[in-house]
């Protein structure tokens, strides 16, 4: 049954919240939680934060996830 189910691409037209993208892009780029969060010098609690209790991240934030990924901050925020 695995083998009928395709992974879906990142579409930046998606409308996901900034948690769920954030979550997702993580995940493509094989970094856990913890990761992360030593990439960012934050908390791994600050992660867990951002990806599923907060809705509305401050732009410093934003730009140093989108640097720490190397991603685009519209890919994070689309």
């Amino acid at each position: 049954m695995s083998s009928l189910i395709k992974k879906q691409k990142l579409d930046p037209n998606t409308d996901f919240d900034f948690g769920k993208r954030l979550k997702e892009i993580r995940k493509r780029k094989g970094l856990t939680q913890v990761q992360l969060a030593e990439k960012l010098e934050v908390t791994h609690r600050t992660i867990t934060y951002y990806e599923g209790e907060s809705t509305n991240p401050n732009m410093k934030f934003i730009e140093s996830v989108a640097k720490a990924l190397q991603v685009s901050k519209k890919l994070l925020i689309s």
